[in-house]
């Protein structure tokens, strides 16, 4: 029972929530393709998604490790924070997950590699470790996670038959991810203090993330308009009185809503053109909320703001 219980706390550290964003921009970036360009898979879309999902993993994992303090004071991701899952395991599994990944997309397509390489590099190694740390900085913890975005949606494109390596459509995407991170700040700006973890939110507050990031918002309908995307326009319109709301009334409630309400819309979205997403999906909800449950008396994750 111990091992079993081992086992699933080395699955769940990858924190499987995470996957959601991951996932949607993976796919939007190939049903853009497909919708532009009339574009068949150029490459089995499995292992490619298989590997962007083990990639970014890894990049969860090392974040949890340098991330231990602020997490314990926050009271969240108990694995490495509260001593579950030992930083020397957790290493391994994180170099393990990342050599997998770009070994699998290194034999199925060089220009997918190197994105997915670029995103490691970014969203593992830059935004964690010294001399770079650009998640103790506002503004680089924020492209941080506008770069994966685009990185992301690049090889959804490429999967799709699209040319190039990065379109100029990703630009509402990187935009949206961006405006999504500034808010997900907001929860742990009293954790993220104490350990000197300087994110936006801790050195603009709460106010000034939450406007900036409706005026991100915002941005994202009109590129998204301009450049005819109707996916993410129809779903921005959506979301966007969510952000407005949070803008006029800017506190911790109203910001992490217009957070969930978008990830939520542009996934829905994007498992209605992808159905077998969707079950995915549920399943690893489920799951995880039975996981955290059982083990942590933890109610997560959660719909409710």
């Amino acid at each position: 029972m111990k091992g079993i219980q081992g086992g699933l706390d080395m699955l769940f550290i990858l924190r499987p929530m995470l996957f959601y964003p991951v996932w949607t921009f993976f796919l939007a970036g190939s049903l853009e393709a497909g919708m532009r360009l009339n574009g068949n898979w150029q490459f089995p879309v499995l292992p490619v998604i298989f590997s962007v999902t083990l990639i970014t993993g890894s990049a969860f994992i090392l974040n949890q490790i340098k991330d231990k303090e602020t997490d314990r004071i926050n009271n969240k991701l108990f694995f490495i924070a509260d001593g579950i899952v030992k930083e020397k395991s957790a290493f391994i599994e994180a170099g393990v997950l990342a050599f997998a990944g770009l070994l699998i997309v290194y034999f199925i397509s060089f220009k997918i590699f190197l994105l997915a390489a670029a995103l490691f590099l970014v969203s593992g190694i830059c935004y964690n470790y010294p001399p770079f740390s650009w998640k103790d900085r506002p503004v680089m913890g924020m492209v941080t996670n506008s770069l994966a975005g685009i990185f992301i949606f690049s090889m959804g494109w490429i999967a799709r038959g699209g040319s190039g390596y990065i379109p100029l459509y990703v630009l509402p995407y990187a935009v949206a991810g961006g405006a999504v991170y500034l808010d997900t700040t907001l929860p742990d700006v009293k954790g993220d203090r104490e350990a000197g973890k300087i994110t936006f939110a801790v050195k603009y507050g709460h106010g000034l993330t939450i406007r900036l990031a409706s005026i991100l918002e915002i941005s994202v309908v009109i590129t998204a308009f301009l450049l005819s995307d109707r996916f993410i326009f129809y779903a921005s319109v959506v979301v966007l009185p969510f952000f407005v709301l949070s803008a006029i009334k800017p506190d911790l409630k109203n910001g992490v809503r217009a957070v969930k309400f978008s990830i939520i819309i542009l996934l829905a979205g994007v498992c209605w053109f992808y159905p077998a997403l969707f079950a995915v999906v549920m399943v690893a909800f489920f799951i995880t909320k039975i996981y955290y449950k059982k083990r942590f008396n933890f109610n997560y994750p959660s719909l409710k703001a």
